[in-house]
Parts: C-alpha cells; sequence; structure tokens
C-alpha cells in the first residue's frame, strides 16, 4: 500500500499550542501509512529542533505574497494526498491557493480559536473576517478542538458536515520525561504559574489585579508569568504600579516550561477568550490543579475535579478563588493527571489520521 503524503503548513514554529500540536504530529504519524512533509513561512523557531529527522522541512523563504505562490507550486511538485494547516488566518491564505492545487489534493485545516470572537478583533479583522467564510468553505475538513469552537465554526458560516471535533493531543510520556529534575523556584512558600504569549487576550492584566489582591492576604506567595509578547513592558509596569515588586516573576519564553507546571501549586488561566489552552492539558497531565475564568472557549478544567474555575473577567472572584484553593483541600496529582485522559496522544492521533487517510469521507 503507497504512503498519503501529506503537506503539513504554519508560518514558524515559534513557540505556541499549534506548533506543539504540529509537532506532534509529525511525531507520531504512522509512518507506514503517511509519509509527511513540512512547509513553514520560515524555517525557524524553538520546536524546530524537534520534527523528527525524517520529515522533509521546506522553507517558503519569508513572509508576504510569494511565500504563498511557493506553497502553490510545492503543492503542484509534490502532489500530496493533503495539505494541513494552522492557524486561523493563515489557514484562510491557504485555502484561497486551493484553486491552484492539483485536482483531487484534499485540504484539511486546524482551527485554533473561536472565529467570530478571534477574528474581528485581529488587525484588519474586518478584511480577514469577510475572508474567513468563503475561504474555509473551501476546506475538505476544519478540525476544531471542542464541540464550541464547530458551533462557532458553523456561526462563522462553514458547512456543519465539513467539521469534526478532535481534542488537542498531549504526548504524556514526552511531558513526564521534560518535567524532571528539582523544583525550580529560587523561595519557599506557595507558587502560581501562568503561561502563555504576553498580549491582551490572555489577560495577564487581570491576573496581576487579582493577584494583588491575594498578596494584601498573605506574604508567602509568587507568581511566575512564562513567556514573552508586546504586553511585557506594560505589565511589568502595572506589577511595579500595584506594588507587588518581587513577588512577581517574569520569566520570559522557557523552552521547557515543564518543570514549572509540575511543580507549582496552581496554575491560573486568566484568559479573556481561547480556542483550547494546550498549557492547561499540559498542567493538568502533570497534576497541578488549575484555577481558570470560565471565558469563551474553555479548557479542560472541570470544577471541583482538576480544577477551579470563575466567570470570565471577575477579578474578585479569581483572586478569593486562589486563595481558597491554596488554603483548603484540593485535588490529589494522580486524581488530576487522569482528566485529561481522552486527549491521550495514541487516541487522538488516531482520529488525526482518521481524517487525513485517502478513504476519509469527502
Amino acid at each position: 500500500m503507497s504512503r498519503t503524503v501529506v503537506l503539513f503548513t504554519i508560518p514558524t514554529l515559534e513557540g505556541g499550542g499549534a506548533e506543539r500540536v504540529f509537532v506532534t504530529l509529525l511525531s507520531h504519524l504512522d509512518r507506514a501509512r503517511f509519509a509527511p512533509h513540512l512547509a513553514l513561512v520560515e524555517a525557524k523557531g524553538v520546536h524546530l529542533a524537534d520534527v523528527p529527522d525524517d520529515v522533509p522541512v521546506h522553507d517558503l523563504g519569508g513572509r508576504g505574497p510569494m511565500a504563498f505562490v511557493r506553497l502553490a507550486l510545492l503543492v503542484r511538485r509534490l502532489r500530496p494526498g493533503v495539505v494541513f494547516s494552522s492557524l486561523t488566518f493563515y489557514s484562510t491564505l491557504v485555502l484561497l491557493t486551493r484553486p491552484l492545487a492539483p485536482r483531487g489534493v484534499r485540504f484539511v485545516v486546524r482551527e485554533n480559536n473561536l472565529p467570530t470572537v478571534h477574528v474581528p478583533r485581529m488587525p484588519y479583522g474586518k478584511l480577514r473576517w469577510w475572508l474567513y467564510a468563503p475561504a474555509h468553505r473551501r476546506a475538505d475538513r476544519i478540525v476544531c478542538q471542542t464541540a464550541a469552537m464547530r458551533d462557532d465554526v458553523v456561526r462563522a458560516g462553514v458547512p456543519a458536515d465539513r467539521t469534526v471535533v478532535i481534542p488537542n493531543p498531549v504526548d504524556l510520556d514526552r511531558i513526564a520525561g521534560r518535567a524532571g529534575g528539582g523544583r525550580p523556584f529560587a523561595q519557599g512558600g506557595r507558587h502560581l504559574v501562568a503561561a502563555g504569549r504576553l498580549v491582551h487576550p490572555k489577560g495577564f492584566d487581570l491576573l496581576l489585579e487579582a493577584f494583588a489582591r491575594v498578596v494584601k492576604a498573605r506574604d508567602d506567595v509568587w507568581l511566575h508569568l512564562l513567556g514573552d509578547g508586546p504586553e511585557r513592558a506594560a505589565l511589568e509596569a502595572r506589577a511595579a504600579e500595584l506594588g507587588l515588586g518581587p513577588q512577581v516573576a517574569f520569566e520570559g519564553f522557557l523552552d521547557n516550561p515543564y518543570p514549572w507546571l509540575r511543580h507549582a501549586d496552581l496554575f491560573v488561566l486568566p484568559s479573556r477568550y481561547e480556542g483550547f489552552p494546550n498549557v492547561v492539558l499540559e498542567a493538568l497531565a502533570l497534576g497541578t490543579p488549575v484555577v481558570a475564568f470560565d471565558c469563551p472557549g474553555g479548557s479542560a478544567v472541570v470544577d471541583g475535579v482538576n480544577g477551579w474555575t470563575v466567570p470570565a473577567g471577575d477579578v474578585g472572584a479569581l483572586a478569593e478563588r486562589i486563595g481558597t484553593a491554596l488554603d483548603g483541600p484540593r485535588p490529589n496529582r494522580p486524581q488530576v493527571a487522569a482528566s485529561v485522559a481522552d486527549h491521550d496522544v495514541g487516541r487522538v492521533i488516531a482520529a488525526f489520521e482518521a481524517v487525513l487517510s485517502p478513504e476519509a469521507p469527502a
């Protein structure tokens, strides 16, 4: 049986949930059935070293219209069975190149956010929103991470029969292996960790407001923000205004955040909205309970089982829940880790392989 060539494409392999999912898929696809290739607008990023050696990497030569010309030429040369893309607007542009592809090439995209919430808030949001539905109706399948995301894609104008729900994969063995080692915190006491790109939707400004209330009641707690982004300077200034001083540490982007997730007392998700936060899955897989806003897009947090949710944007409720979680009984770590069993990489990869297979329904 001949193998199906699958051309994965994404802008870069810089840090982020979508990029980690790509590397997981590239690592675990059944090589007896699939021959994966990877096309990057810019062949760079911290996850590039994790791409398996047997996956050819194609550099599309940098951002700009010519990247999509090169992608179209690559598709014509490789004649893959499937082109698989991710990141909302990048997928829009990839789908617009479909008329240039040879007959029979299928296009599958992985949605990474709620389009009705996310796309209008992006730069040139009106133009991107105008393009979203016509482009995404060209996809053979749109992989959504949750039922709520699928419903939102349908609201955006995509036929429901083009969508499929597949949860994000968690490579439990890899995460556990990288989480080894000692406690990364220099101080004693209790430690909160939050992680993500330092941008407005991630809500780190709201977390600082909540944390300022927490430290008024206790002085044995520290907050570590893992990640970088355009709002870092503003967030550092706000932390200083709130008098948080050394109790907030901006740790920057970490190639290996897993020891921090494993040894944290709590992981906190303060997002205003999400597609589906991979980092929450990773924290839970390591047995760390999560306190999260019940924001659009949600997370894997089940209130009282593996963590707690509070109303979206309610800074007071977030501060109160953090304090209660630190002082009260918490779920045991094996129970927390077991809550992400549905995201086990073997189970999820099988679902992706069904979508990428030539026998997948049209």
